[in-house]
């Protein structure tokens, strides 16, 4: 059962994986909120944001989660929980979409 499991989120992970782009593992130095729109940006530590769609507004540091993605308040709770507890995150970005705000778009934030 464990083999099934393991091979079933392998297959998952490696699908995703294709499309999205996955920064390395950096802490966040701080969060600021959206003007007009539900978006929150990161601005990361020691890493460059990953900018695979080429965005207008494109920092080095700085990627942006906005409520287009059903997962916005998940991510959100996470990536406060990583910054609070200064645990280390990893953060994947769209490929083909950039946020609201015109910056390099987070889809799903690790935390380890």
């Amino acid at each position: 059962m464990k083999k099934i499991l393991l091979f079933t989120t392998l297959l998952f992970l490696s699908g995703q994986s294709a499309a999205e782009v996955v920064s390395g593992w950096t802490k966040i130095d701080y969060l600021t909120g959206g003007w007009s729109d539900k978006r929150i940006n990161l601005v990361l530590s020691s890493i460059d944001s990953p900018d695979p769609a080429g965005c207008n507004y494109s920092n080095s540091k700085l990627a942006q989660a906005d409520d287009t993605s059903e997962n916005f308040d998940q991510m959100l709770s996470m990536a406060l929980s990583a910054h609070l507890a200064e645990r280390e995150v990893s953060v994947v970005i769209s490929e083909s979409q950039c946020s609201l705000g015109g910056r390099p778009k987070i889809v799903a934030v690790y935390i380890r």
